[in-house]
């Protein structure tokens, strides 16, 4: 299973409170997920000064948790983007997941993609997170794009290509 959707766009004066929550079989369901957000379009001269955005993510495999992310982005955007435990300076994000029997095996080659602002990790020998940070939204897809070709093993739609 998948959930790849493109590039979250947070505007400035945005108040979003999303949730996703996904339940996969005890078998050997694979679920690959990016969530991508861009706060601010860069090349349009775009800043995100004042914004609301709650983002809640939770993954069970057969009803227990194996991911759960919370995000909260409320008030000076800016003041929180600069700070080196949000995004340092960085506008745009990714999360990625991969749940399957692959992760372990997935871990150094998913490493060799990032820069030194993305990083990777198992959270148990079939969950494999990854964080991206990058200063806009193309550079944030030609970091994750090949992560993602890598975890789903397939090539990606169309409309995620660069």
């Amino acid at each position: 299973m998948y959930w790849l959707p493109q590039e979250l766009l947070v505007f400035d004066g945005a108040a979003l409170d999303r949730r996703l929550e996904v339940d996969l079989s005890e078998k050997a369901a694979e679920f690959v997920m990016a969530e991508p957000i861009v706060l601010g379009r860069t090349a349009m001269g775009e800043v995100v000064n004042d914004a609301t955005f709650l983002d809640r993510i939770s993954v069970r495999r057969g009803g227990q948790p194996v991911y759960e992310d919370r995000l909260a982005l409320t008030g000076d955007i800016p003041a929180l983007l600069v700070q080196a435990a949000t995004a340092g300076g960085m506008h745009a994000m990714a999360s990625a997941l991969y749940v399957g029997p692959r992760a372990e095996a997935l871990l150094k080659k998913v490493r060799g993609f990032l820069s030194s602002t993305g990083g990777a990790s198992l959270l148990r020998p079939d969950t494999l997170v990854v964080r991206v940070l990058a200063q806009d939204g193309f550079l944030l897809r030609t970091v994750l794009c090949p992560v993602l070709e890598a975890l789903s093993g397939a090539t990606l739609p169309r409309s995620w290509r660069l």
